[in-house]
């Protein structure tokens, strides 16, 4: 099950981010950006073990942040969030999506190739870490 989410849905999705990713958004980040117009986001299942927070603006789309609980992956489940938020973009006539993954994040950078994301170049040491983070672009 993927719904949309709301501002009251915002500690599930900070929850989901502490567990899952490197550098996690924090709750008053994701409440600023579902504050925004442009800005939309999905959880999937109950409870929610996944998420993905996106933008649609003058035909462009960016992915911000997906994420799945570690103890819920394998199950296609970002991969559904995935096909949801094409299905947004299409209808918000997003021509080009862009997103950014570190370098390092094999799964990741395989579940965007696998759904169609190209790689368009590296941001050097863009992570806190010192990690790269590589570039991707859509065409939904």
């Amino acid at each position: 099950m993927i719904r949309r989410a709301a501002l009251e849905d915002v500690p599930a999705l900070a929850a989901i981010e502490a567990a899952s990713a490197h550098a996690p958004w924090s709750a008053d980040a994701l409440a600023g950006s579902l504050a925004t117009p442009t800005c939309t986001a999905w959880l999937a299942g109950e409870p929610p073990v996944g998420h993905a927070v996106a933008t649609a603006v003058a035909g462009e789309g960016e992915l911000l942040t997906l994420a799945v609980l570690p103890e819920a992956r394998r199950r296609r489940i970002a991969s559904a969030l995935l096909e949801e938020l094409v299905g947004w973009w299409r209808a918000q006539a997003v021509e080009r999506a862009f997103l950014e993954v570190r370098a390092d994040n094999h799964p990741a950078l395989a579940l965007y190739e696998r759904t169609g994301w190209r790689r368009t170049g590296i941001r050097p040491r863009y992570y806190r870490d010192g990690a790269d983070a590589v570039l991707m672009e859509l065409a939904p």
